[in-house]
């Protein structure tokens, strides 16, 4: 793995923002709205990262979040 790839597998994975609870906030998302409500979740965010690739910020940071939660919403987490 590169660097860059690394940098944005911890970017767009396991952002440290969201690891001040004993589980990622993902996880604590997919325990709440269970695994149906998990997939539109992620379905929803998906298109959001789609849609608003390269109107802020890294676009290809962008399309990585999108491919994450797809790879979430497929396989669950």
């Amino acid at each position: 793995m590169t660097e860059e790839q690394a940098k944005y597998e911890t970017v767009v994975d396991h952002p440290e923002h969201y690891q001040q609870y004993p589980k990622e906030v993902i996880e604590i998302i997919h325990l709440i709205l269970g695994d149906e409500g998990f997939k539109s979740y992620c379905l929803g965010n998906e298109i959001k990262y789609r849609l608003r690739a390269g109107f802020k910020g890294s676009s290809t940071e962008d399309i990585a979040k999108a491919m994450s939660y797809f790879k979430f919403r497929r396989k669950g987490y």
